[in-house]
């Protein structure tokens, strides 16, 4: 299997956030408002448009309930669509 490009992975991380935060039931803002992060950085990230850093990762997925391999197991899933 070819290694994706890193647009490719910056998309399907936007998604495994997506389908994580739609899973727990939080809206885009609420799961911003929680992080400490812009709702319009929030809608980037979800569009595949940026990548965050560990520390902003961390910050989302503390709202969300899970840990990183949570968040390995779906941009998995995505990068296999």
């Amino acid at each position: 299997m070819r290694d994706p490009s890193a647009a490719a992975v910056r998309r399907a991380l936007g998604k495994a956030i997506r389908r994580l935060r739609e899973h727990a039931g939080i809206s885009q803002e609420q799961l911003a408002l929680e992080s400490g992060i812009g709702r319009s950085y929030m809608g980037r990230l979800e569009r595949g448009e940026a990548s965050p850093t560990y520390v902003t990762a961390r910050k989302l997925l503390r709202p969300l309930g899970i840990g990183f391999g949570g968040l390995g197991t779906e941009l998995d899933r995505q990068l296999k669509k």
